[in-house]
């Protein structure tokens, strides 16, 4: 006897008389509603119809027994010969499962999984076919209608995402105009006060300097018993020379011509000491600069957020020693500035509304440096500024 084939075999005769009342196995056939259960023969005749297969394919059994069941199939799967494929399958694997479209007896389109089992008899010979039907359309529609809406949604998040691109570039256009705006602002205002000290300078320093030669001149012409004329003009003369020194200070506050003159490091070293007799706060210098090369606007960033910082030391501080280190490398100058005071922390509202704090930020920004402002509550607050460096290869210096 040869082997046997896969799929389901045939019960031989003794077999037979053991299967249970037809009756009872055709009402069970029956009572499955919900799926078409067919018998085909070895070429896809149909040769049995469930009720099943009645609801789902609309096909009354005296309307489909006998015919092909290649009738439940589209034009373009017959044209590509789908129903022979499929019987040929089921009968080299023993079994084929489907999907795909189908129609019933209107016409209208139905979404199948089908399974299609090889029946073979004991001796392995192909008897036909079983066939097993499952309505699967509401699974379908769903599926394709959950993948309309990932489809939509992948266009809305594309289109989305296409907008927060363009305002994020937008928003990068409009930060560098407020960059260059700033950039600009800080120029005209370092303009304007160079403009202003050269003009307190000049125009009023020289006008308290010819009134205080015209004093002395009268005063030298007094008549000796003329003393109360002598104290009120020797009054007189110190008011002017206490005006000339304020003209004086407020021009360099304004614009120190050493900045100018002789460079950063100078300006550097006279603010700390004028920072220190002012204010009565020790200065620590530690500069290591030599041939220090760096342009204007440069220069005056960091010279300005030197004096910014001095300001907020002695404004909030509490501090009695500040130390100041200046250094230059190939790569960045670095200007560090340390208090011993109370410190605050860098994180605090407060600190974030400092206009001070920003401007020192921004001016490091425009440079392409980096500001960094660290506060240890009751140990002080350490600002260091970086920017690219102008300078070519030096030797170190130390001056305290």
């Amino acid at each position: 006897m040869p082997d046997a084939s896969p799929g389901l075999s045939i019960p031989s005769q003794n077999e037979a008389s053991l299967r249970p009342d037809e009756g009872l196995y055709r009402l069970l056939i029956e009572s499955l509603s919900d799926y078409a259960i067919i018998l085909l023969d070895p070429e896809g005749v149909i040769l049995t119809w469930s009720v099943g297969a009645e609801r789902i394919e609309g096909y009354k059994s005296e309307e489909i027994i006998g015919r092909h069941f290649a009738a439940f199939h589209r034009r373009e799967d017959i044209r590509q010969n789908k129903p022979k494929k499929l019987l040929e399958d089921a009968a080299s694997a023993g079994r084929v499962i489907d999907e795909g479209w189908r129609l019933r007896k209107d016409g209208t389109k139905f979404w199948a999984n089908v399974v299609i089992t090889a029946l073979r008899d004991q001796t392995g010979r192909l008897c036909g076919f079983g066939k097993v039907v499952r309505d699967a359309t509401r699974r379908k529609r769903a599926e394709e209608g959950l993948r309309n809406i990932n489809e939509k949604l992948d266009e809305r998040v594309q289109e989305r995402t296409g907008q927060l691109a363009q305002t994020n570039r937008d928003l990068r256009g409009s930060l560098e105009q407020l960059h260059q705006l700033a950039a600009r602002l800080q120029a005209v205002r370092e303009d304007e006060r160079t403009s202003i000290a050269r003009e307190i300078h000049d125009d009023l320093g020289q006008s308290l300097t010819a009134m205080k030669m015209d004093l002395v001149w009268m005063m030298q012409r007094l008549a000796g018993g003329e003393k109360g004329l002598q104290t009120r003009a020797q009054s007189m003369l110190k008011v002017i020379d206490d005006a000339i020194v304020s003209v004086r200070r407020i021009a360099t506050t304004l614009r120190p011509g050493m900045l100018d003159d002789i460079g950063l490091a100078a300006a550097i070293e006279w603010q700390a000491q004028d920072f220190q007799e002012r204010s009565g706060i020790k200065c620590i210098l530690d500069i290591r600069v030599e041939n220090l090369v760096l342009d204007d606007e440069h220069a005056t960033a960091v010279f300005r957020t030197f004096q910014e910082t001095l300001t907020n030391v002695a404004r909030h501080s509490g501090a009695t020693r500040v130390t100041v280190k200046l250094k230059d490398s190939p790569q960045e100058l670095v200007l560090e500035v340390r208090d011993n005071g109370r410190g605050f922390d860098a994180g605090a509202e407060g600190s974030k509304k400092s206009f001070g704090l920003l401007g020192m930020k921004e001016r490091a920004m425009l440079l392409g440096g980096t500001c960094e402002i660290k506060g240890d509550p009751g140990r002080g607050t350490t600002v260091t500024l970086r920017v690219p460096s102008q300078s070519g290869p030096k030797s170190a210096s130390k001056l305290v």
